[in-house]
């Protein structure tokens, strides 16, 4: 019983590590088509960088498309982006706005 206990336990911690977390950075370099972005690089306000990959079907939070981070490679207007890395290191983009 305290070996189930201290499992959950374990499980719970791990989770609670892991999951998504959010930014704000400037768009420097956009990955892919006119149509289409397979990824995406942000400059963070400490002045790392941050490669993302975008989830599948992701949109911008007021439903304009992914192709709409050129225009803030353009004009240098931030976004913000919830995100997660994965075990292997990626990093994907699951929310993006203004």
């Amino acid at each position: 019983m305290i070996r189930r206990i201290l499992a959950v336990a374990i499980l719970l911690t791990l989770v609670a590590c892991g999951g998504r977390d959010s930014t704000r950075g400037v768009v420097i370099e956009v990955e892919g088509d006119l149509t289409e972005v397979t990824g995406f690089l942000l400059r963070l306000p400490d002045g790392s960088d941050l490669r993302l990959r975008p989830a599948a079907g992701i949109l911008f939070h007021d439903d304009a498309p992914l192709s709409h981070l050129r225009d803030h490679l353009r004009s240098g207007e931030p976004v913000e982006v919830e995100y997660e890395v994965l075990e292997n290191g990626t990093a994907v983009a699951y929310r993006i706005g203004d």
